[in-house]
């Protein structure tokens, strides 16, 4: 799991754990403060989602250009043996 997956995802729980205990404290009633707390957690999770597919296309496209570079080497280096 690379740095930026773990950040990520720590912060995430901390900021679940931190709703969770202020929608506890809150003066609403319990069916409504479900309703908040399920409602953050999707936000939540969808934002993470959200973060770890940019993270995905960020590694596809430094892939792709790790392997041109390679490819272009590779056919200079073929061409001067």
């Amino acid at each position: 799991m690379s740095k930026t997956v773990k950040v990520l995802t720590a912060l995430s729980i901390v900021a679940a754990a931190g709703m969770a205990i202020g929608a506890l404290y809150a003066p609403d009633k319990g069916t409504r403060t479900r309703r908040k707390l399920l409602r953050q957690g999707k936000d939540i999770c969808n934002t993470l989602e959200n973060k770890i597919e940019e993270g995905r296309d960020t590694l596809d496209a430094l892939k792709d250009a790790v392997k041109e570079q390679v490819s272009v080497i590779s056919s200079k280096m073929a061409h001067k043996c």
